[in-house]
C-alpha cells in the first residue's frame, strides 16, 4: 500500500479541488438518501444496546427460552420482548455477536437517554437519531472513500464515480446503511482506515502521527465488530506490511490496532470464561466456522452466491459480477491496488464458501457477502475504459446492469431485511415479481435499451482520449527549439546583409 510523499503542484490543484468537492457531494448526496427512506430495525441490536446503556451489561439475565425463540423479561419495550440469536450460558442468556457494533453505538443511545428519549418511551424517534448520526453517515463515508481510492490509484474521474455509486445505487449497501446492522459497519470501518492510510502524507507531522493510529484502531474495532471480516483485515494487513512502511508508522499502527482488537478477548473472557471462546463457539453455532475440506459444501455455496436464481449475484446484483471480471482481467487500476483487490476478493469469496451457513438474513443475497460489494465496485473502471468495440460493447453492459441491479437494490430498501432459505418466507426476487409484474417481465429490455443510452452518453462526454506520449511531446519541444533556432540564424543573416 503506497505512501503519499508528494505535495500537490500548481497543476493539480483545479483537479483535486474538483475531486474535493464531488467527494463531499457523494457523502451528502449517500448520508440523505440512505437516511431518508425508513427501514425496520434489527430489534437484537437494540435490546442489546439498551441492556449495556441502562443495565450495564452486553447479556440478559430474566428470560425464556422456547427453541430458537429468547423470550426477553428484562426489557419493557415490547419490540424487544422476543429475540433470536440467543443463547443460555452460566445461567444467562448471551448474544452470539461480536460486541463491537453494540459498543459503538452505546454513546449514541447514552446521549438519547441524557435527552430523555428511551427505547421504552421514544422507540421511533431513537432509531432515527442513530440512522441519522450514526448508520448513514458511516454508510456514506463509504461510498466516499471508493471514490476517493479510485482516483487516489489513477482511475479517471467519471469510472470513479460510476464506481462509487454503482456501490451505493446497486447492492444492499443502500438497505445496509439505514439500519444498525453489523457487518455493514464493519465494512465501513475498514474503507475509511484503509483511506486515510493510502492518502497520508508522511512530510506533515500531525498528519503522519494520526493517520496510522487512526487506521490501526478502525481496521482492529471491525474485527470487533464482526468475526466476518478477519480475513479481509488480515489480508490488507499484510499489504500494508509488505509495502515497507516506515518503521515509526508500523509502531504507531500497532499502538492502536493491538489495544483495540484485544477487546475481543477481553469480552469474551468476561463472557465465557475464555479469551478463545466466541458467542459462535459458546452457543453452538458451528455452521458459522469454516470447513475448508468440505468440497461439496464449497461447490453448493459457490453456485448459491454466484447463479442461483433466486440469491445469486448474477440474477439480482449483476453489475458486480462484471466488476469481477474488470479485476480479473482489465488493467486500468495501478498493479499494486489490483493486486490486493484480486486478494481480497479472492480471500473473502473462499471464506464464505467454505462456511456450512450462508447468512440467517440480507437483502436478496445471504449478508456474507456484503464485504464484497467494494472491491467488486473497483472492477467497473477496467471495463469502462476498453477501448474501440469492446469498449463500446463493454459500456453497454455495465449500464444496463446497474439499471437491473439498482431497481432490486431499491426493492430491498422497500421491503427491508429479509430472511435467506427459510421455508415460507418469499425472496426478494420472488416478491419483486408479484407486487410488480409487468416491470419485471420488461425490465431486462428496459435495462438493455438503458445501457446503450448509457453507453452513447458516456462516450460522447466522458470516455478518455489517448494521452500524448511523452516521447512525442519531447520531440515537438525539440523541434520547436530547433526551428525557432534556425529562424534566428536566418534573421542575424539578414541583419548582417543589411548592415
Amino acid at each position: 500500500m503506497a505512501e503519499n510523499t508528494d505535495r500537490p503542484g500548481a497543476s493539480d490543484v483545479r483537479e483535486r479541488n474538483r475531486d474535493r468537492w464531488t467527494a463531499l457531494c457523494i457523502l451528502l448526496f449517500c448520508w440523505v438518501l440512505f437516511a431518508a427512506i425508513e427501514q425496520s430495525p434489527f430489534k437484537l441490536q437494540g435490546a442489546v444496546v439498551e441492556a449495556l446503556v441502562e443495565r450495564g451489561r452486553l447479556h440478559f439475565v430474566r428470560g425464556n427460552m422456547k427453541d430458537i425463540v429468547f423470550e426477553n423479561l428484562d426489557t419493557n419495550t415490547p419490540s424487544f420482548r422476543y429475540l433470536f440469536n440467543i443463547f443460555p450460558h452460566g445461567g444467562l442468556y448471551h448474544v452470539n455477536h461480536a460486541p463491537g457494533q453494540f459498543l459503538l453505538a452505546a454513546p449514541w443511545y447514552a446521549a438519547c437517554v441524557k435527552l430523555g428519549w428511551r427505547f421504552e418511551t421514544h422507540e421511533w424517534l431513537v432509531w432515527r437519531v442513530l440512522v441519522w448520526t450514526l448508520t448513514a453517515p458511516l454508510g456514506a463515508l463509504g461510498v466516499m472513500c471508493v471514490f476517493v481510492l479510485a482516483r487516489h490509484w489513477g482511475t479517471p474521474w467519471m469510472a470513479a464515480l460510476m464506481a462509487s455509486m454503482a456501490f451505493a445505487l446497486a447492492s444492499p449497501w443502500w438497505p445496509a446503511s439505514g439500519v444498525l446492522y453489523h457487518d455493514g459497519l464493519a465494512v465501513a470501518l475498514i474503507l475509511i482506515g484503509a483511506t486515510i492510510w493510502q492518502c497520508r502524507f508522511t512530510r506533515r507531522q500531525i498528519g503522519a502521527i494520526v493517520a496510522p493510529l487512526v487506521t490501526g484502531f478502525l481496521l482492529a474495532f471491525s474485527i470487533v465488530t464482526t468475526y466476518l471480516v478477519v480475513p479481509t483485515v488480515l489480508t490488507i494487513c499484510v499489504f500494508l506490511l509488505a509495502s515497507r512502511p516506515s518503521r515509526r508508522d508500523v509502531i504507531l499502527f500497532s499502538l492502536a490496532f493491538l489495544p483495540t482488537l484485544s477487546l475481543l478477548p477481553i469480552a469474551n473472557m468476561i463472557a465465557f470464561g475464555s479469551p478463545l471462546a466466541t458467542g459462535y463457539s459458546a452457543g453452538g453455532f458451528d455452521k458459522n466456522y469454516p470447513s475448508p475440506f468440505d468440497l461439496s459444501n464449497a461447490w453448493e455455496k459457490t453456485s448459491f452466491y454466484l447463479w442461483n436464481s433466486d440469491y445469486g449475484l448474477l440474477w439480482l446484483f449483476p453489475i458486480f459480477f462484471f466488476g469481477a471480471v474488470g479485476l480479473i482481467v482489465g488493467r486500468s487500476i495501478a498493479p499494486v491496488a489490483r493486486t490486493l483487490l484480486v486478494a481480497l476478493m479472492t480471500v473473502h469469496f473462499l471464506s464464505i464458501v467454505s462456511m456450512e451457513h450462508h447468512g440467517s438474513v440480507g437483502w436478496g443475497m445471504g449478508r456474507f457477502f456484503m464485504p464484497l460489494y467494494p472491491i467488486l465496485a473497483f472492477g467497473l473502471v477496467a471495463l469502462l475504459d476498453l477501448e474501440e468495440w469492446k469498449g463500446h460493447v463493454a459500456r453497454a453492459l455495465v449500464f444496463a446492469a446497474l439499471i437491473y441491479s439498482g431497481v432490486f437494490a431499491f426493492a430491498g430498501v422497500s421491503y427491508g431485511v429479509q430472511g435467506v432459505m427459510e421455508p415460507g418466507v418469499p425472496t426478494l426476487k420472488l416478491r419483486f415479481m408479484f407486487d410488480y409484474y409487468q416491470l419485471y417481465r420488461g425490465l431486462f429490455w428496459l435495462a438493455m435499451i438503458g445501457g446503450v443510452l448509457g453507453a452513447l452518453l458516456y462516450q460522447a462526454f466522458f470516455a478518455s482520449r489517448p494521452p500524448v506520449p511523452r516521447n512525442a511531446t519531447a520531440q515537438s519541444r525539440q523541434g520547436i527549439s530547433r526551428g525557432s533556432k534556425v529562424t534566428a540564424a536566418v534573421g542575424s543573416r539578414r541583419r548582417r546583409r543589411r548592415k
